[in-house]
This record gives C-alpha cells, structure tokens and sequence, in this order.
C-alpha cells in the first residue's frame, strides 16, 4: 500500500501523521586492555510515521514472556546514505526500539523498519 503512495500523497501523510524520532547508530567496540565493550552514538533527527505497536508472546519463552514490537516509517531521504540501520536504535514514545527489520519501497522514496522493544 505504502508503495503506491504517489509524492503529494506521502507528502501528506506525513505533515499529518509524522513525528520527530532518533535514530541512533550505535557502534561497538572492544578495549582489549580492559577486556570491556565500549559503544559511541550518534543521533539523527528524522520525521516517522509510528504505525501502533503490537505484543505478542514469544515462543522462546514458552509464552511466558510479550515482547512488544512497532514499524516506523520514514523518508529515504531524511536518512545519511551511509547509514547501516541494523547498527541503529530508535528513540520513540519514551522507548528504545532494537532494529529488526529493514524494508525498503520499490520506488526509494520510504524505508520501513520494524523495532523491538530492548
């Protein structure tokens, strides 16, 4: 559906129905002297459509435990090129989402990433 969006119409919804969310690349690395993981971040700013997140027991747990899952959708171009979005968390609705997923549009205009609670 997103896919057949044309521009006026993404354009619309996203003045109406987007919010400012942080993508957050996260880059790990070990201090061998101290045999401790180290991580930077780096936080860019961008407007995505939340789509309502759902939770959903999780087999490994026997059902025991929910995990809690949202996609956002965000504008290819408000994204550096270079930016590898399965390094990355988002900040959104008071919580960090683990990048799960990543889907991008056959058009290029969107990218679709499915989050996971951390």
């Amino acid at each position: 559906m997103i896919d057949r969006l044309r521009d006026s119409e993404l354009d619309r919804l996203f003045a109406d129905w987007s919010r400012p969310v942080i993508v957050c690349r996260v880059d790990q690395g070990l201090n061998s002297e101290f045999d401790d993981l180290s991580e930077s971040a780096t936080n860019h700013e961008v407007a995505a459509v939340l789509f309502p997140p759902s939770t959903s027991a999780t087999r490994q747990t026997a059902m025991q435990h929910a995990v809690m899952e949202c996609v956002f959708l965000v504008r290819s171009i408000d994204l550096p090129d270079d930016l590898p979005l399965t390094a990355c968390r988002i900040l959104a609705s008071g919580r960090e989402w683990g990048v799960i997923e990543v889907t991008r549009s056959a058009d290029g205009q969107t990218v679709q990433i499915r989050g996971q609670v951390t």
